[in-house]
């Protein structure tokens, strides 16, 4: 609620100017994507409290719920958006015991991809020079990222092993006359290009891990609870990979803290599914306020 009222530029010496809203709405630079990524991990974590709440609080839930939906849809980000619906899709699908209501929740799929895809055309509601703005960057966004997968493949030419380093990517586009990619617009191949292909290996590996653990745990948890805390997990860390694949979400410290508590909960619950019968009394630390805290 915060990020969607205050401008946080604008106390960094970097107001927020009308014909930015649009793309920007709050932060310390033109691009939706910062903000975006708080926005997808609102969405399933409101979820998971409205399904946890009791009636009276519900309403006050699913309004939250709606408010993280409306700031990722007014980010006009198409990724954003795209990983935002997947995410709740993936929460509710692992949460709701209907197999009807599972079947109409895969049918939003193929709805969050036309809603993530027909972003562009709904800018043609906002202001003419809003709509200028966001509209010469959805236009020039497929071809960055195009030409970007090229440029990067002939950089990783060079610097296979160890990569570019951090922070030297910009230089090595502009030496190439590429000034405008800015970045990778891909989190594995900014991994590959700026710390190389050993680190690329080591974050696959964590992914891929991390992956079967959700999966693991979600076939074998018997609680309802410790079921929808790692839906939840696995939602948002699906939210993070979807959108990191088509921006740098390496460079977010958010995603970073996410994912540490995303893995330690799902080990935590995966341990306690395959550990032998404890001490029923002995009370284990609650694991969703670690997925929070971020």
């Amino acid at each position: 609620a915060v990020t969607g009222i205050v401008d946080v530029g604008d106390l960094l010496g970097l107001p927020l100017y009308s014909e930015e809203f649009a793309p920007r709405i709050v932060g310390t630079e033109n691009n939706p994507n910062g903000f975006a990524v708080l926005f997808i991990v609102g969405l399933p974590i409101s979820a998971h409290y409205f399904f946890k709440s009791t009636r009276r609080r519900k309403v006050f839930h699913l309004m939250v719920f709606a408010m993280f939906g409306l700031l990722v849809f007014l980010t006009s980000s198409r990724a954003a958006v795209l990983a935002g619906l997947l995410a709740c899709s993936f929460y509710l699908f692992f949460n709701l015991k209907s197999h009807f209501v599972r079947f109409l929740i895969l049918g939003t799929l193929p709805l969050a991809l036309l809603l993530a895809l027909a972003i562009p055309a709904y800018v043609q509601t906002l202001s003419e020079e809003s709509n200028q703005v966001i509209i010469n960057d959805k236009e020039k966004a497929k071809e960055i990222r195009i030409n970007t997968v090229f440029v990067v493949a002939d950089i990783l030419k060079e610097n296979l092993l160890l990569g570019t380093g951090y922070g030297n990517l910009r230089d090595e586009f502009a030496e190439r006359d590429f000034v405008e990619l800015g970045n990778a617009h891909n989190i594995f191949m900014g991994i590959a290009v700026e710390f190389g292909m050993f680190a690329l290996f080591f974050f696959s590996v964590i992914m891929v891990k991390t992956m079967k653990n959700i999966k693991f745990t979600l076939r074998h948890c018997g609680r309802s609870d410790e079921r929808r805390v790692v839906a939840l997990g696995g939602a948002v860390f699906l939210g993070f990979l979807v959108n990191s694949m088509f921006h740098e979400g390496y460079v977010n410290i958010l995603f970073w803290l996410t994912m540490i508590f995303i893995i330690s909960a799902v080990r935590i619950i995966k341990f306690r599914r395959e550990a032998p019968v404890s001490d029923s009394s002995t009370d284990q630390s609650p694991i969703l306020p670690s997925m929070v805290i971020p």
